[in-house]
């Protein structure tokens, strides 16, 4: 008769310790997973988040340093003396004329009836103010005519301010750029009007809906020479909706300003100051599945202009140093 060995088995004391040790084992590797996981996350959020300030601020740049630039400020005094010599012209003449005859335009004032001769005659009133304060003439509207006798008026010539306007919430930019419109790159271009001077705009929208950007094509739209955001669907200016801060700061050359007015004359009381040399931009954004009111990741760049003039003083030599 063949007797058959016994096997041991195992206790539930060993099968508890070996399930418990098998548990731990486990969480400690979900653990790490987990953890690798939520670094991964972090790592593409701040990848995310650097490429998208990248974008917005190269963005900016690329509008900034195409901004018009004062070319030849000796124009501006030039301009200011010719005026002042047409003024004194016109005031020695009136001086020594005496009291102008019916239909004639007396010194200073400008006329577009005829002479007592039959020839008609037009003041330089208008232009010879505004050169003698070394700001360019403003723009005459499209429809512009003559009240006294129904006829078109003469039209002036639209003038844009140089540079940069802007404060530490909005930017605004008169650039000069090769219009992309002539290649036809997008369906809608082909027969639009275009120029390759153009108003660029930047602003946060109310609400904190985004960064918006508009860009004027024409530059005598009636609003190229306006300051505020446009009216309408924000969607159709909204650039990038996770940006919820930007500010502005300007660089003359010698200290940060809040604010910058490229038409403000300089020390000379006759050339406009210019675009700056440097603007700072901070830009605010919002973590990726971030809620309104959860901390910001700020970004910032300093984009240097290299046609700015920089500051305008006087010299001792009665001229100008720009």
């Amino acid at each position: 008769m063949i007797r058959r060995r016994k096997r041991s088995a195992y206790t539930l004391l060993e099968i508890v310790l070996a399930l418990a040790i098998a548990v731990l084992l486990l969480a400690a590797l979900y653990s790490a997973v987990g953890y690798q996981l939520r670094h991964a996350q972090g790592g593409r959020d701040v990848t995310s988040q650097t490429t998208l300030s990248r974008s917005v601020v190269n963005r900016i740049e690329n509008d900034v340093v195409s901004s018009l630039a004062l070319a030849d400020p000796a124009r501006f005094r030039n301009q200011s003396m010719n005026a002042q010599s047409q003024q004194a012209q016109q005031s020695g003449q009136g001086a020594s004329g005496g009291q102008a005859t019916p239909g004639q335009a007396t010194s200073g004032q400008s006329t577009s009836g005829k002479t007592s001769s039959g020839q008609a005659t037009s003041g330089q009133t208008g232009s010879a103010s505004t050169a003698s304060s070394g700001m360019p003439p403003t723009a005459q509207p499209a429809d512009a005519t003559d009240d006294s006798n129904g006829m078109p008026g003469q039209l002036g010539a639209v003038v844009l301010p140089s540079g940069v306007l802007g404060d530490s919430t909005s930017l605004t930019l008169y650039v000069s750029k090769v219009p992309g419109e002539l290649y036809g790159t997008r369906s809608g271009d082909a027969g639009q009007l275009v120029s390759d001077i153009r108003k660029i705009q930047y602003w946060l929208a109310d609400g904190g809906q985004g960064l918006c950007r508009q860009e004027v094509r024409v530059a005598t739209a009636e609003d190229a020479l306006t300051t505020a955001p446009p009216a309408g669907d924000v969607n159709n200016y909204l650039l990038a909706p996770e940006v919820k801060a930007i500010e502005y700061r300007y660089f003359d050359g010698s200290a940060w300003q809040d604010s910058w007015d490229s038409t403000t004359l300089g020390d000379d009381g006759v050339t406009p100051l210019g675009s700056p040399r440097a603007i700072e931009v901070r830009v605010g954004v919002l973590p990726p599945g971030g809620k309104d009111g959860d901390e910001l990741k700020y970004y910032r760049h300093t984009i240097a202009i290299q046609t700015a003039n920089g500051l305008t003083q006087a010299t001792n030599g009665g001229g100008t140093s720009p």
